[in-house]
C-alpha cells in the first residue's frame, strides 16, 4: 500500500497476482485469447468458490478484485496482472489496520 500524496487517511493498494490459467470453475478466466481464455489487456473480475475481496480492516465492506492481465501464457499455463484499490481510513478509528486478502 501506498499512502495518497496529499492525504493523511487515503491508501492505495496495489496487488501484483499470479494465477492458473487453466483454472476453471465456470468462465473465471475467460478472456479473448483464441483458446477464449484471458491474454495481457483483458480485465477480469476475479472468482473462485467465492469472490476475491480485499478486506482492509476497517470494518467496511471488502472490494472485489478487478485484474489487469499484464501477461499470461497458455504454454506456462499462468495469468499475472495488477488489481490497484483506493480506500479512505475513518478518523478516529486508530492508526493500525490489518488488510486481508480473502476469497
Amino acid at each position: 500500500w501506498e499512502l495518497v500524496e496529499g492525504s493523511t487517511r487515503t491508501v492505495v493498494f496495489t496487488l501484483r497476482t499470479m494465477w492458473l490459467r487453466s483454472y476453471s470453475a465456470e468462465s473465471v478466466f475467460a478472456g479473448t485469447g483464441a483458446d477464449m481464455r484471458a491474454v495481457q489487456g483483458d480485465t477480469l473480475d476475479l472468482t473462485g468458490t467465492e469472490p476475491v475481496e480485499l478486506d482492509v480492516g476497517d470494518g467496511s465492506a471488502g472490494y472485489s478484485l478487478k485484474l489487469s492481465v499484464q501477461k499470461a501464457s497458455q504454454e506456462e499455463d499462468f495469468v499475472y496482472g495488477v488489481s490497484t484499490i483506493m480506500h479512505t481510513y475513518p478518523t478516529g478509528g486508530g492508526d493500525a489496520y490489518t488488510a486481508v486478502l480473502r476469497g
